[in-house]
C-alpha cells in the first residue's frame, strides 16, 4: 500500500500572505501538502521531465524545481519521497508553495504565514519551537527554526501523521538566507518512524518548546542596553574567566602579557574572531576582565551584533530617538557628557562610530562597535 496520505481535496493557494494577516493562520495540513504535490507532479509530466538516478534516488528536474522519486516512474500516481523549489518562477502557479509562499520571499512573511506561539522565538542559540498543537495518536502540528544565533537559516512545518503501523513524518522546510526564503523542500515520502522514534521526537522537542536561554531581541519597541546584554561568543563579560573563555572557545591561538605601571598585569587572550584582556593583581590573583574585543566573522557580541551587521539594523536593536545616520547624536541618555545609561552615534566621512554605556556595580561598561560603509567591522565591552 502506498504510503502517501489520500488526497481530500486540492489547495487553491493562497494569493499571498497579506491574506493569513487579518486572521488567526492555521496549521501546515495533509491536505496542503497532497494538493502540493499533486501539483508539482503536473508540472513535471507538463515539461516532459525525465527522470534520473542520482545519488539522492530517482530525481526528475525542471526549471527551478526537483521531484525526488521512490521510483523511477512519473506518473499521476507517482509517491514523491521528496521535492525541491529554488527558483522564482512566477507564471508556474504549482512552483509557489503552499500559501503562496516562493524563493524570495521575506521571512517575515513565512514566520506570518503559519502559527507561531513563542514570538519571541525562545530555545537555544540553535533552534526554536514555533508550536506544538496536538498529541499522538491523533496527527501533531508542529514549527521549528534552525538558526545560528540571531540569523534564521530553516523554519520548518511539519506534521506527524498514524499510518499503517507506524507515523509518518511529512511537511515543508524554507531554507532562508539574509531574511530571504532561498529554497521550499517537501519531506515525506520516505521510512515510517515507529511509535516509539516519533514520540521520543516530540518528546524532545516539547523539552525544546520550555527551553529560554536564547531568544530573538525585540526591533519593534527595543530596550535600552541592559545587563543581560553582556555577552561574547556565549561568554558573559562580567563573569567570564580565562578557564571558561578556553572551553568556548577552544585554544588559544596567541597569548601575551603585560606589566602595568600600578603593578598590575593585564594578560591578553586571542583566538582567531576574539581576543580577551584579564587583569591580575601583584601577587598574581586574577581580578576580572578588562575589555573582549571581537574582529573575526561567525560570532555574535551584544544583542546578536556581529561583523558585518549594518548600522541600521544594530541601531534598531537598542532603544533610542530616530537619527539621521549620516549626522548622528545621542540616542538616548546624556551622551554629551557621557553619564551612563546613554547611546551615542558619531559619524565621521565613511565611518560610523556606535556608543552604548550603562552602569554595573558602580562601574561603568562601554559596547564601542566601529562600522566601515555602513557595515559592522569592529566590537568590543570594555570596563
Amino acid at each position: 500500500m502506498k504510503r502517501m496520505l489520500v488526497i481530500l481535496m486540492v489547495l487553491s493557494l493562497l494569493p499571498a500572505t497579506a491574506a493569513l494577516a487579518g486572521e488567526q493562520a492555521k496549521p501546515l495540513s495533509v491536505e496542503e501538502l497532497n494538493g502540493f504535490t499533486e501539483g508539482l507532479i503536473a508540472q513535471a509530466l507538463s515539461d516532459k521531465a525525465q527522470v534520473k538516478q542520482t545519488p539522492e534516488g530517482f530525481a526528475a528536474q525542471g526549471d527551478g524545481y526537483t521531484l525526488y522519486l521512490t521510483s523511477e516512474d512519473l506518473s499521476r500516481d507517482s509517491l514523491l519521497a521528496g521535492a525541491a523549489l529554488t527558483g522564482d518562477v512566477h507564471d508556474a502557479a504549482p512552483l509557489a508553495g503552499p500559501r503562496g509562499l516562493r524563493a524570495g520571499t521575506s521571512l517575515a512573511d513565512v514566520l506570518l504565514a503559519y502559527p507561531n506561539d513563542n514570538t519571541v522565538m525562545a530555545g537555544t542559540p540553535t533552534s526554536a519551537v514555533l508550536y506544538i498543537a496536538g498529541s499522538l495518536p491523533e496527527p501533531v502540528h508542529l514549527g521549528l527554526v534552525t538558526r545560528d544565533g540571531q540569523l534564521i537559516q530553516l523554519v520548518e512545518h511539519s506534521i506527524y501523521q498514524g499510518v499503517d503501523g507506524g507515523v509518518m513524518r511529512v511537511g515543508l522546510q524554507y531554507t532562508i538566507e539574509d531574511d530571504q526564503v532561498t529554497a521550499i523542500r517537501y519531506f515525506g515520502g520516505g521510512d515510517l518512524l515507529s511509535p516509539q522514534e516519533a514520540q521520543e521526537n516530540l518528546q524532545a522537542l516539547a523539552l525544546l518548546q520550555e527551553e529560554n536561554s536564547y531568544f530573538a531581541y525585540d526591533t519593534k519597541d527595543p530596550a535600552p542596553f541592559a545587563r543581560e546584554d553582556l555577552t561574547v561568543a556565549g561568554l558573559d563579560f562580567v563573569e567570564m574567566t580565562p578557564e571558561a573563555a578556553i572551553g568556548q572557545l577552544g585554544e588559544v591561538v596567541h597569548e601575551e602579557r603585560i606589566k602595568d605601571s600600578n603593578g598590575d598585569e593585564l594578560r591578553m587572550m586571542q583566538w582567531d574572531s576574539v581576543t580577551i584582556a584579564f587583569v591580575y593583581d601583584k601577587d598574581g590573583q586574577l581580578k576580572g576582565p578588562d575589555r573582549v574585543s571581537l574582529t573575526g566573522t561567525g560570532v555574535e557580541g551584544p544583542r546578536g551584533l556581529r561583523i558585518g551587521t549594518s548600522l541600521q539594523d544594530a541601531i534598531s536593536r537598542f532603544a533610542g530617538e530616530a537619527l539621521d545616520t549620516a549626522q548622528g547624536g545621542t540616542l538616548y541618555g546624556d551622551a554629551e557628557k557621557q553619564l551612563p545609561p546613554y547611546g551615542r552615534l558619531i559619524v565621521d566621512a565613511q565611518t560610523a562610530q556606535l556608543f552604548y554605556a550603562l552602569t554595573h556595580e558602580d562601574r561603568t561598561i562601554l559596547l564601542s562597535s566601529e562600522f566601515i560603509d555602513g557595515a559592522l567591522v569592529a566590537l568590543s565591552l570594555s570596563y
